[in-house]
């Protein structure tokens, strides 16, 4: 740090020259062997090695349960109609919207960026990335006052103009990999509490819900 400060000094006077240089201790003091390197970065390798791995594992588990719960039927889509809705249900639904959106429509789809998993405003899923979004656009169109879908990528604008609040976001759907995807609400304008509670109230219609066990049992 000390020949990093030095070489660095904005004032030329304090900045070291080429003779204080070659006498510093830095490069005149002891330097580690090959021997110490590659023990060094063997180490350094080790560390990266583990993590990556550990990292790989979360997610193949992560993957795994998720395809558990969209192949089970303990799980459906809850909102649109009561649990258990099939891929045949979704359809009718998404085939009133056809004036409006164009769901053969070819669209491009954004690779996902992980920031983290942000339970607020994403939700990851195993299901087939076309029935996703029409449960999507479904579900935004009976929140929001106003949507508008994009012709080229699975995205939805909502606008929300009700007497309690006002706002504006997107939902975008991103590709995690071949298996999975994730639904991301953005924010784009207006008050940040009602943006969440819209968020919210969308999320619960369309998010993975356990089915209730019989009383009987």
């Amino acid at each position: 740090m000390d020949l990093f400060n030095k070489l660095c000094a904005y004032d030329p006077d304090q900045r070291i020259s080429i003779e204080e240089l070659a006498e510093h201790p830095w490069l005149k003091g002891k330097t580690a062997s090959d021997k110490e390197k590659d023990a060094f970065f063997k180490q350094i390798k080790e560390a990266v090695d583990s993590r990556i791995e550990t990292e790989r594992e979360e997610k193949k588990k992560a993957k795994e349960q998720a395809a558990q719960m969209a192949q089970s039927q303990e799980y459906a889509f809850k909102g649109i109609k009561p649990f258990n809705r099939s891929e045949e249900s979704i359809n009718e639904d998404a085939k009133l919207m056809e004036s409006i959106v164009d769901f053969s429509s070819k669209r491009n789809i954004r690779e996902h960026i992980d920031q983290g998993f942000k339970a607020l405003t994403e939700i990851k899923s195993a299901l087939p990335l076309d029935m996703v979004f029409k449960v999507v656009c479904v579900v935004a169109s009976k929140v929001a006052s106003e949507i508008e879908v994009s012709k080229d990528e699975y995205k939805v604008n909502c606008k929300i103009n009700k007497d309690e609040g006002k706002c504006r976001f997107k939902i975008m759907i991103t590709k995690i990999d071949d298996e999975l995807v994730c639904v991301e609400f953005k924010k784009t304008e207006g008050d940040t509490m009602f943006f969440y509670r819209y968020v919210d109230d969308i999320k619960k219609q369309i998010i993975f819900e356990e089915k209730e066990q019989k009383s009987s049992k």
